[in-house]
């Protein structure tokens, strides 16, 4: 049986055709765990109407506290063996249930990964294959997580915990747990952390889930705790390398992560056009960004800064304008960007 977590807030436009997804599945091996995250629109209606029949579905209830407490708090009431998450505004397929069931004995496969569709962009990937590839080596999850190589998984991702199966076991025996403190990579480290631990898994070339695409995504938004969080999420990523001894063998990509983590301070936080603080306010915090660890020693990196700017013209002006502290064309360009998008 699958336990399938579905963290909701303020979901209505969506949750409906979410819920339904799942009740309607080909096969009834499984429990639907929703948890309310404190929304305040009709969310809690809504969840309620449609479970109300169903002796598999429960809804659990919490006040905001974000997405990874959400599904921290259907992980400690999970028991099926695997555990799958699905967001509130994409769907799966049909049969995700019956072929995660069908794959799940497979050599006692760890772990399972699917292919999956976006809904409103032009990724869409063929849903008639069906087959299952076993594969003994974590390495080739865990290498392609922190390298973004995946050419083996081209149809799937490495970071994002839908379009998977974990096993229930695995994540309670080593307390697996989503950071709270972490609102933007809190997926990629909950995954890294599993990958650590499996021993096999098992790739199934075929679309079970559904991605419904958003422009105002949360993570393009102005986030004023981005500085924080950004912080926190290198310490927890450091942390997971340390102690499997492989910071230094992944010190170049951390690094272009670090300085993407820098520029999207820069874009999403300091010189966003939302952010009200006054410009002499935000200077200071900009210089003391650029200072401060691990931002600073990063981008002394050529290497580094030079490999992440591949291609991207304007984060190696941004990098530019910051080292020579012309905040001013920084500001002037992300104001451009908000007009441009008006």
């Amino acid at each position: 049986m699958v336990t399938i977590i579905v963290p909701v807030y303020n979901a209505e436009k969506y949750i409906e055709r979410c819920i339904k997804s799942v009740l309607s599945q080909s096969c009834s091996s499984f429990e639907l765990i929703i948890v309310n995250d404190g929304s305040t629109d009709s969310t809690d209606k809504i969840c309620k109407n449609i479970c109300s029949p169903h002796a598999n579905c429960y809804i659990l209830e919490q006040p905001n506290m974000g997405v990874s407490a959400a599904r921290n708090y259907g992980i400690s009431r999970a028991t099926g063996k695997w555990i799958a998450f699905l967001d509130s505004d994409d769907f799966l397929e049909p049969d995700f249930v019956e072929t995660l069931e069908k794959y799940s004995s497979t050599d006692n496969a760890d772990f399972m990964l699917f292919n999956y569709s976006v809904i409103g962009r032009d990724i869409m990937h063929n849903n008639i294959r069906s087959w299952g590839g076993v594969y003994q080596d974590n390495h080739l999850l865990i290498d392609g997580v922190i390298n973004s190589n995946s050419n083996i998984f081209s149809k799937t991702s490495l970071r994002s915990p839908w379009a998977k199966a974990y096993r229930t076991k695995i994540i309670h025996e080593n307390n697996l747990h989503f950071e709270k403190d972490v609102t933007i990579g809190e997926d990629m480290l909950f995954n890294l952390a599993y990958y650590f631990l499996i021993r096999n898994f098992i790739y199934v070339d075929r679309v079970v889930y559904n991605y419904q695409y958003s422009d105002d995504s949360f993570s393009r938004r102005f986030n004023s705790n981005l500085i924080e969080t950004d912080i926190a999420f290198h310490k927890n990523m450091n942390q997971i390398l340390d102690k499997y001894r492989l910071v230094k063998q992944y010190e170049n990509q951390t690094g272009k992560f670090i300085v993407n983590g820098y520029l999207s301070c820069l874009k999403r936080c300091i010189f966003n056009p939302e952010n009200p603080e006054p410009y002499s306010k935000r200077v200071k915090k900009a210089i003391e960004l650029t200072k401060s660890k691990p931002y600073c020693d990063v981008l002394k990196n050529q290497y580094i800064v030079q490999e992440h700017c591949k291609g991207r013209k304007k984060d190696r002006l941004f990098i530019y304008c910051a080292k020579h502290n012309n905040w001013r064309i920084i500001e002037w360009l992300m104001r451009i960007k908000q007009i441009k998008a008006k």
